[in-house]
């Protein structure tokens, strides 16, 4: 090639799983409708350098100017500073948990979060996830069936019980 050019073609990460399971892990690992995303211009880091060593001497200043303008329009990302951690009462949670066998109803569950000592904020997140949850559980499901295909009840079989003939020994004349 002349220059370099970006891919062009998506590619998928080959899974080794046939069928159903295939398809999904494929999905899962390449997206669907993925596009590439088209990559911008940005400096190396150590750009002056690149410019002494690599490029003439013509073209090394008009480089390194490039450079630090574009460094000067895109400062670096100042950093999150991590929430604090929880104070709960880790025992009660978990014996709270470990008493259920199935997902208690969203009053009790909000009651608990509550008396544990979570946050109002975090307790509103809670009420909010279970109210989106609710609200599309049928696409969720409709997206499941057409994975999987819908599940019919089968009608169970009666079982016949088989004749077993014996052989008669009759004796030729």
């Amino acid at each position: 090639m002349s220059q370099w050019v970006l891919t062009s073609q998506t590619k998928s990460i080959p899974t080794g799983s046939p069928g159903v399971v295939g398809e999904i892990c494929t999905k899962m690992h390449r997206g669907d409708c993925v596009k590439l995303k088209e990559t911008s211009w940005t400096p190396p880091y150590d750009y002056e350098f690149y410019a002494r060593r690599m490029l003439p001497e013509s073209e090394q200043e008009a480089y390194i100017e490039r450079c630090r303008t574009w460094v000067a329009e895109h400062p670096p990302r100042i950093p999150k500073t991590p929430n604090p951690p929880l104070n709960i009462d880790l025992e009660k949670y978990a014996k709270f948990w470990a008493s259920k066998k199935n997902t208690p109803p969203l009053a009790e569950r909000v009651a608990m979060l509550r008396d544990v000592g979570f946050p109002e904020a975090r307790v509103e997140k809670h009420i909010a996830w279970d109210k989106m949850m609710e609200e599309t559980s049928e696409q969720r499901q409709k997206v499941i069936d057409d994975i999987f295909g819908v599940d019919v009840p089968k009608k169970s079989k009666v079982q016949k019980t088989k004749v077993v003939l014996k052989p008669v020994k009759k004796k030729m004349p």
